[in-house]
C-alpha cells in the first residue's frame, strides 16, 4: 500500500486537532472477513512500522490497511464480545486497498470510513 493510491479526504475539525497534536495520528482501515465482511476504521495509540505517512514528510497523519479474519464463524457465540481474529493474507492485495478514507474529530473524538 502507498498514500497515493487512497484518496484522503480530513475535515476541517480533524485538520485543527492533527495541527496540535505532538506525534502522527495512526489510523487503522480494517477489513474484516467472517460470515459477514465488515469495514471499520481504528485509531490505535501507536504506530506500527507498517505505517504509511500521508503527506508531507511532516505528516499528521499515518495509514495502515488490517485485513483480518475470524478463527471460526459462529454468530450466535461472539455477541457482545469482540471475536478472536488473525490476520487474513491476501494473494493480490491491489485489490482489497481501499480507494478512499474519511477522517473527522467530532464529539470529543476520532471517527473514519473508508470505502471501494
Amino acid at each position: 500500500m502507498n498514500s497515493s493510491t487512497i484518496k484522503v479526504e480530513t475535515t476541517s475539525r480533524a485538520d485543527a486537532k492533527l495541527k496540535g497534536l505532538s506525534s502522527p495520528l495512526a489510523v487503522e482501515m480494517e477489513v474484516y472477513f467472517s460470515c459477514l465482511i465488515r469495514l471499520r476504521v481504528h485509531f490505535p495509540e501507536t504506530l506500527k512500522k507498517e505505517y504509511i505517512p500521508v503527506g508531507s514528510d511532516n505528516s499528521k497523519l499515518n495509514l495502515y490497511f488490517n485485513p483480518v479474519m475470524t478463527t471460526h464463524c459462529n454468530i450466535s457465540e461472539i455477541r457482545g464480545r469482540e471475536p478472536d481474529t488473525e490476520y487474513f493474507p491476501i494473494h493480490k492485495p491491489e485489490k482489497f486497498i481501499p480507494k478512499w478514507l474519511k477522517v473527522d474529530f467530532k464529539n470529543n473524538q476520532w471517527q473514519g470510513k473508508f470505502g471501494y
